[in-house]
């Protein structure tokens, strides 16, 4: 009797090992899995030579773009987080908020946290992201290589939770 009792509590110990075991890699797969896919859909990297082609092609279209529009005031990347996390009363979220021109160095390209078209601007390649641009589409996103400088305008947003000011409705100027 006393033998049937060891062998039970062993058999139920045992499932309860597979069981566990199992739940684990389960959980071990499905995340090795949704980092790959989240890596593949955020993140694009670009070499050296595309990075500078794309800088040429920029600054050439930039200059006939920019003729067009007003001259407005260009803030860097690092300052403009500065000015607004310096100043309680910008932090609020709005829907249609203050126009910014903003310069930076492009660190992501990709989707943010919401899903949506996005990219980081620092103020030097492999930096810390200052200012998150929102875009409309990811197809905008292709004109990007990581380490592109660029001059982007758009609506104010919100003071992220992470530290970011994120821009809305960004146009490459």
């Amino acid at each position: 009797m006393k033998k049937k009792k060891i062998y039970g509590i062993t058999l139920l110990t045992l499932v309860l090992v597979v069981v566990i075991a199992f739940t684990v890699y389960q959980h071990a797969t499905n995340n090795i899995n949704d980092k790959a896919k989240d890596t593949s859909n955020q993140i694009k990297t670009t070499s050296q030579d595309e990075v500078a082609s794309a800088n040429t092609e920029n600054n050439n279209t930039s200059d006939s773009n920019q003729s067009n529009k007003t001259t407005k005031e260009i803030v860097q990347a690092k300052d403009l987080l500065e000015a607004y996390k310096n100043n309680p009363a910008k932090k609020e979220p709005t829907s249609n908020g203050e126009n910014i021109t903003v310069n930076g160095v492009i660190t992501y390209i990709g989707q943010d946290s919401h899903g949506t078209p996005s990219i980081n601007l620092s103020d030097k390649a492999n930096g810390e992201g200052y200012v998150l641009c929102v875009f409309g589409s990811f197809d905008e996103l292709e004109a990007f290589s990581l380490g592109q400088e660029v001059t982007i305008s758009a609506n104010f947003h919100i003071m992220g939770s992470d530290g970011m000011v994120v821009l809305k409705q960004s146009e490459v100027l």
